[in-house]
């Protein structure tokens, strides 16, 4: 009899953990995860499973969806690495010891679309696999669209990259794959000066600005850069202050 209390404890516990953590899986959402100077979200697909971009440093993301989990198996169907710098692809070892079956998308370059369903992953940078190229500006700058949900995911792409990509925008607007302002901005570089588009940003419109950082000494993220998302009327929000961020799609 003794034992009954704690196995109703433990029947609950399992019942209501995935109520108070990520959002329901039967929902689109997309996570922007409290991971330090560095940068990972997870993105819930309806029908498909869990998406990453980016996999922080070293074991943050992998404990952060893990915990969102009644059992301790792996639903991360697949994960977007935009550069091989450490804060951006540490944790990838890990994650790839744990879900084996994950495929990892490393390799794309403008022009490719990678579809799950309702949900589409344009890649608008870089123009190629240029090694010689600064690793940041072969960062993967990613548009994420499920019905009018979207958001752009910028990596570490520089100044020049991001320049590029405002003028595709301007071209995909025209063609409707842009559909209209956008939902979510993942400000580049964890908000560094050198890193950041206002040109992009008045093009783009978006709601929210988001800055995934955490405690660091290179000045992130920079005063001018939340100064202009402010003055584009872009809810500024940052993962050290705010801790992990989610956006649900319609």
């Amino acid at each position: 009899m003794k034992l009954f209390p704690y196995a109703i404890f433990i029947v609950g516990y399992y019942l209501i953990r995935p109520l108070v953590l990520l959002p329901q899986d039967s929902k689109f959402y997309i996570s922007f995860l409290n991971v330090g100077q560095g940068d990972s979200f997870v993105i819930n697909i309806p029908s498909y499973g869990r998406v990453l971009v980016d996999t922080g440093m070293n074991y943050q993301s992998n404990y952060l969806t893990a915990r969102s989990l009644v059992l301790p198996l792996c639903d991360i169907k697949a994960v977007f690495i935009t550069h091989y710098d450490s804060d951006h692809a540490g944790g990838l070892e890990r994650f790839s010891k744990f879900c084996r079956n994950m495929v990892v998308y490393d390799d794309l370059k403008f022009g490719d679309v990678v579809g799950f369903g309702s949900t589409k992953i344009y890649v608008l940078s870089p123009p190629d696999r240029n090694p010689l190229r600064d690793i940041n500006n072969n960062s993967l700058v990613l548009l994420l669209k499920y019905h009018d949900f979207e958001a752009l995911l910028t990596g570490d792409a520089g100044l020049s990259m991001l320049e590029s990509v405002s003028n595709i925008v301007d071209v995909y607007k025209s063609k409707g794959i842009i559909a209209g302002d956008l939902d979510v901005y993942k400000v580049a570089h964890h908000g560094s000066r050198y890193n950041s588009s206002k040109n992009l940003i008045d093009a783009l419109k978006p709601a929210h600005c988001i800055i995934s950082v955490g405690k660091n000494n290179y000045g992130h993220p920079s005063k001018e850069v939340i100064q202009y998302s402010g003055d584009a009327r872009c809810a500024v929000q940052r993962t050290d202050r705010d801790g992990t961020i989610t956006f649900t799609g319609r």
